[in-house]
Parts: C-alpha cells; structure tokens; sequence
C-alpha cells in the first residue's frame, strides 16, 4: 500500500480558513511505516524533532509550516486541536470515491448539516470537517466517524468541497451534539459500566509482572516493550492513542488494578515524555477507568461480559456447557470423558482464548486430574477418545518437559450430526463413578502379599455404565421409563442391561414403581453423594490432590527451577552466553555442516546468513532457529575477529 498523497502548498494558501490559518497550532508530518501500516506522525517544522500534540513549544505558525513543506523534507502539514481554542475536528471515513472524489450520501448529510470547512482527507477516501464547538475526543470504529477538540492533530490538504476560503468558522454544537449521540452514545454507556474487580490476586512483584508483559507472545511482548520501555509510539498517530494501548495493557497484567496501573505507567517512557507529568496527574484516574472498561479480560482472571472478545468466550463457554449437558457420553468411557470434557470448559473460562476453529487454552495433565476429580492414566485415555472418537478436542500443541499441551475446544456447531440425547440431570456426581474396585475384606492375595488398605472399599464401585443407566433414568422425570426405552436410548440391548439394573435397584439409586417402569428416587443426589463417600471415590480425589500438589511444588526444570518460577537475568545471561559457545563449537569444529556452509558465506559462494544460522540450529535438534541467530551472529564475530577463542 502506497502512502497517502500530498497536496500542493499553494492550495494549503488559498482554501484554509484564515482565522485557522492565524493560529500557532501547525506542525508537519511525515507518512511512516510501523508494525506494516502507513501512519502521520507529527514533526515540528522549526527544530525537525517529533511534535507533541499537548505541547505548544512543539507547534509553528502556518507560514512556518508551509515553508518546512516546500523543502521536501515531509509530507504535508496538520493542524493540532488545543483546549485553547474553539476548533473542533470530525474525520469521516471511506465515504469518497478516489477516481470520481463523489461523496457518499450518508457523510454529505452531515457535510450540509454543518455546513463548514470540509476537506477530503490525504488518503482520497475520507472527509475532515472543521467547526467551532467542542466533544470529548470519541471514535467509532465501525462507523468510521472520529471527533476531537483536544490533544490529537488532522492532517490539512487544502482540497476543500465547501467552506473554503471562509474568514470565520460557524458555531455548530448543536450538530456536534446530534452526531455524538447518534455515533458515540454506545461508548458512553459502557463507560459509565462499573469497573470490574479481580476474583484472583496476581501475587507478583513489580519487576516480575513487567518480565512477564515483555515475553508475551503473539507479538504482545514487542509492542510492550516498544510503548513501556522505549517510548514509541508504534502506528499510532499521537501520544494519547499510544497512552491508551499501553494502560489497556497494563490494566490486563494488573488485572484491573488501578492504582497499580498508575505507579507502573509512572515508570515507562511514555510517561516521562517531556509536558506529561502535569496533565497525567490531572487525567490519569479517569484514563486508567477509560482503559479498565475497554480492557473485557485480564491476567488470571475468568473473562467477563461484553462486545469484545472475552465476553463472547463467555457465551461459547456457556454454549459448550450446554453442549456437554445435551451428549448422550455413549460407551464404557462416557462419564470419564463427560467429566474430563467439563474439566477442559471450565479451565477455557478463565485462561481460554478465542481462535478462528474454536477456543485455544492450556493445561497440564495434573491440573486436569485434580479438575475432573481422576487419575493422570485415565485423563490420557479420556483425551484420545475426546480427540478421536468424539471429535469434541483437537491437540495443537504436544506437551514439553517445561510446558503443558495446546488443545483446542471445537466450537459447538464442529460436532453436529453427534448423537445427543436429551441428557440435562447428568450432574457431576454421576460421572464420577468409576470402575468397580475390590470388594473383598481379605488381608493377602493369592499370592501371600499383603493387600493395599488404600484400595479396599465399603461398598462395590457401581461403574461407568451404572452411571449411564442412573442418567438417563433421571432424565424420563417423574414418569419413568421402561426397560426396552432403557435400552434403546443407552444404544444397548435389554439382556446386557440386567445386571447393571440389579446392581442400580439393590443400591437404591433407582426404583421400580411394580408396573415395569423405573424411576430415579426423590433424594437421587444425596444418595449419589453418600456412594461417592462410600466407595472411596472421594478419598481417591483427596489423596490425588494432595500426591499432585506435593508433585508440583517438588518438579523442576532441568535449569533447577520450579515449574512455575520464571529464569533470573543471570539465568538468561548464563543460557545466552553458553548458546554463542555452542555455536562457536560447532562453527569451529571441521567437517561439520554449519562451519562448511560459514566458509561458504565467507567466500561469498553462500549470499544468506540465514543459512548458517539453520545450520546451527539443525545441528543442535532446534525447529526453529530465532533463538539462535543472535548467538551464531556474535559466534561469527568472534570467529572472523583476530583473537577467536572460548567466551568468558
């Protein structure tokens, strides 16, 4: 995409307003390219550094203006909106046709209603319209209707449809005030929302939670570091819009802490920008509120209601619950996997993430075990089947030794055509009976060894099918359900049925009503609840919780660390040092792949450093060769230099 074009000074003359013309509000602008989008970023005309749209010192007189335009040096010249003047700027976007410069009809109602300055914008499919009055900066994305009194700067070609040449601009607050409440009521409403408070401390220490925020992934980490510790503005065209994305990230990390989002946005670059200290002081409670009510999801936390993409993962998980409550869970697996399925659910609603095929979340095997109230082996088992059979999970990512697998939960119109039976009693209880255990009260076994008492029960487990028959008995409500419907809505014959039913009858999880009809009893829950107690599925849960707890604090990684404690700064200095020696080995050693393929780039037979550095990493089992291409480059450096050797 080429940058947006340029008006010729001349005209800037001729078509401007002169009382716009007469204020000390100019700077110039040079069309950027950042993060792959053409951006105006405003420069002062007299020393050539970045302007600043709240600073006045940064500002020049048109004259000035025009004459740091002639000399070629910058793209066009903008006019910076002040509380000190009564100025007002709309920006309406793609509603011109470039070829024909024919006005859409919807912006040419509002162009007449205000019958002021309006120019086409630079880019040839938008319109700016200048008036007196003032509005809280607003914008609508999706209307692509911007208004701002204050603190931002508009591009001025001069290609005015109507007002030019105009000595004064009318008064139109009454226009002003239509088209806010038409195009800008909605954000106000959400503003006024209260804030959201956190349901889980994020107990990290300053340092620590910025460490954090720089590593982020998906490119998060760069732009953090590129606004919290270099002070750049990235693509946006002033420093509010940057301000506001760096505090919608604080706000995130901090998980809606406000006060904590101040005294870290008073240690970033952005903050310590020359004429901001006073105004932050001022605005900076209502700007961390502005960024808290846009900011739907935050670190640790279970995303909540709204437009944006945490509250819809709140109605697909809401959606993926009813889902799971309406499957019939068919086969000897069905309450484990019911049970491991809701499991996956629940830990999507707080660490999940919306993604084009479904929700993208992570999660340990022992995390799920504890969740779904199982062991590590039958949580593997029921991941297969939830993978393979009943295509309700996919595997994006295989667990590592540090890092915990990638699923990926299938939106719930990926499992149409699945048999789902009606099925809203399956309660948690019902999945968790599990596979009979020994019933017998010996001491030994057969074989003389002595018995675990760990594994020695009150009562018989009822097992998986049980559960099933339990459910769907439930299900049919006060009038019952007779032994050949049973059947038919398990997928089952009546004769497999028989035992399962004596077992179900004799433990009084079911009743028969003496007309062949069967029935779940009044306290069905309770009763359930009293098994569970009994049969020791319960102990098994604590005692897993425990054994996984003490499993967890005691794992570390094979750098020495815990699983969940992030490297030192002299870890990472460690870990880059012994990469640019690994590299450096390998690159010296003879006969090797990557020290043949470095000679070849030496002697300029091999144009591509990127293949060296493949090499290397190749040669180290490394599928990806980011990570290497800082050490090989400064393993090259030490190589190519007279005195080569061993890092210290």
């Amino acid at each position: 995409m080429l940058p947006p074009k340029t008006a010729p000074p001349a005209q800037l003359y001729d078509t401007l307003p002169i009382e716009l013309r007469a204020q000390r509000q100019w700077v110039v602008y040079r069309n950027e390219k950042r993060g792959g989008k053409w951006t105006k970023v405003p420069y002062t005309s007299r020393t050539g550094r970045r302007a600043d749209t709240t600073d006045p010192e940064t500002w020049a007189t048109h004259e000035e203006a025009i004459a740091a335009l002639e000399s070629g040096k910058y793209a066009g010249i903008g006019y910076v909106f002040s509380e000190g003047d009564p100025f007002t700027g709309v920006d309406l976007d793609e509603c011109v046709t470039p070829e024909t410069s024919a006005v859409s009809e919807w912006a040419w109602e509002w162009v007449d209603a205000f019958a002021s300055y309006a120019e086409i914008s630079p880019s040839g499919t938008g319109l700016h319209i200048v008036m007196r009055g003032h509005t809280p900066g607003r914008k609508n994305q999706r209307a692509g209707v911007e208004a701002y009194s204050s603190a931002r700067f508009f591009t001025i070609t001069g290609d005015a449809i109507t007002g030019g040449g105009l000595r004064e601009l009318p008064d139109r607050q009454d226009v002003l005030d239509r088209l806010a409440t038409k195009y800008f009521s909605p954000q106000q409403r959400r503003s006024a929302e209260p804030p959201p408070t956190a349901t889980e401390p994020v107990d990290l220490e300053d340092r620590e939670l910025l460490e954090k925020a720089r590593k982020a992934r998906n490119g998060q980490g760069e732009r953090f570091v590129a606004l919290y510790d270099q002070g750049d503005y990235l693509e946006h065209a002033s420093h509010s819009e940057a301000r506001h994305e760096l505090l919608r990230m604080l706000a995130f990390w901090t998980a809606w802490d406000a006060a904590r989002m101040s005294r870290l946005y008073e240690g970033s670059a952005l903050y310590h920008v020359p004429g901001y200290a006073r105004k932050w002081a001022r605005l900076g409670d209502r700007e961390c509120r502005n960024a808290i009510t846009a900011t739907p999801r935050a670190y640790r936390q279970p995303a909540r209601a709204g437009k944006e993409d945490g509250g819809e993962l709140v109605h697909v998980i809401a959606a993926l619950k009813a889902q799971a409550a309406h499957l019939a869970w068919e086969g000897r697996g069905g309450p484990t996997d019911s049970a491991v399925y809701n499991a996956i659910v629940n830990i999507s609603a707080t660490y999940g993430s919306m993604a084009k095929k479904g929700i993208i979340v992570s999660a340990d095997l022992r995390t799920l075990a504890l969740e779904a109230g199982t062991s590590i082996p039958t949580i593997r088992k029921a991941l297969l089947r939830l993978r393979e059979d009943r295509n309700l999970l996919r595997l994006s990512k295989k667990s590592t030794g540090t890092r915990a697998a990638v699923y990926l939960l299938r939106y719930p119109d990926a499992t149409q055509g699945l048999h789902t039976n009606l099925c809203e009693d399956y309660v948690q209880p019902l999945s968790q009976l599990r596979n009979p255990g020994p019933a017998t009260d010996k001491e030994f076994d057969k074989n003389g060894r002595k018995l675990s008492q760990g594994t020695r029960f009150l009562l018989r487990r009822l097992g998986k099918l049980s559960a099933l028959v339990v459910g769907r008995v439930a299900v049919a409500g006060s009038g019952g359900i007779t032994v050949l419907e049973l059947a038919r809505a398990l997928e089952r014959r009546p004769y497999n049925l028989r035992r399962t039913l004596k077992k179900v009858l004799d433990a009084g999880l079911v009743v028969d009503d003496g007309e062949g009809r069967l029935a779940a009893p009044s306290n069905l829950e309770q009763r359930l609840r009293a098994e569970l107690e009994a049969s020791g599925c319960d102990d098994a849960k604590r005692r897993n919780a425990v054994r996984y707890t003490r499993e967890r604090e005691a794992f570390r990684t094979r750098r020495g660390r815990g699983a969940d404690q992030g490297p030192t700064d002299e870890d990472m200095e460690r870990e880059r040092l012994q990469r640019v020696q690994d590299a450096l080995d390998v690159l010296q050693e003879r006969g090797t792949g990557p020290a043949m393929i470095l000679r070849s780039y030496v002697a300029g037979e091999t144009r591509c450093f990127e293949y060296v550095v493949s090499a290397v990493a190749f040669h180290y089992g490394c599928a990806s060769s980011d990570t290497w291409k800082a050490p090989v480059e400064r393993a090259v450096e030490l190589i190519t230099e007279p005195r080569s050797g061993r890092i210290g």
